[in-house]
């Protein structure tokens, strides 16, 4: 599987699994939640495709990707962490987007060598 087709399916599964919890376990139904999960979807998976679009290459490649994907993963996590009222959905969330980024990087580390 290439780096685009492992990123897309990454993606899908990151969808699915916060429409899953989304639809489950929602804290009510005012405007500013869905606004907080339409926002945090939309940037992670928009840095989640940068991110690893720029991965492997030369040095300066690895120094952007990491830079990109810490600085979206900082400010996803900090998006989150001021959301007292739902604490069990902030923390799937973080793990959540955490844990795709680490299998992603694990995925297309082992695909290069």
């Amino acid at each position: 599987m290439n780096k685009t087709v492992s990123i897309s399916v990454f993606t899908v599964i990151y969808i699915l699994g916060v429409s899953f919890v989304q639809n489950t376990f929602r804290n009510g139904h005012d405007v500013g939640t869905g606004i907080l999960y339409l926002y945090s979807t939309l940037l992670y998976v928009i840095s989640f495709i940068i991110s690893f679009s720029i991965f492997g290459g030369n040095k300066k490649r690895k120094y952007i990707f990491l830079a990109t994907s810490s600085l979206a993963l900082l400010y996803y996590i900090y998006l989150w962490m001021p959301q007292s009222t739902m604490p069990y959905e902030r923390i799937f969330y973080i793990l959540w987007g955490i844990s795709i980024y680490i299998c992603e990087f694990i995925y297309l580390k082992q695909q290069k060598s």
